[in-house]
């Protein structure tokens, strides 16, 4: 397991599952598209929501981060 992304002040606890839990590594080829498959579980009764936050061109790592709906 990775050490997971810090909080701004005031920002809720990260509250869901990613499986798998490191960060995503896209392999692809120029101009084709790329999938990964990712499993993420909601640990609440609460809606939550998340979206990309930062989506490198380099290495195409993607980290997800969660607030509360």
């Amino acid at each position: 397991m990775t050490k997971p992304l810090g909080n701004k002040p005031g920002e809720p606890p990260f509250q869901l599952k990613i499986d798998p839990d490191t960060k995503l590594l896209f392999k692809y080829k120029l101009n084709e598209p790329c999938t990964i498959e990712l499993k993420i579980t909601n640990t609440t009764k609460d809606r939550q929501t998340f979206k990309v936050k930062r989506f490198q061109a380099n290495s195409l790592v993607a980290e997800l981060a969660a607030s509360n709906f």
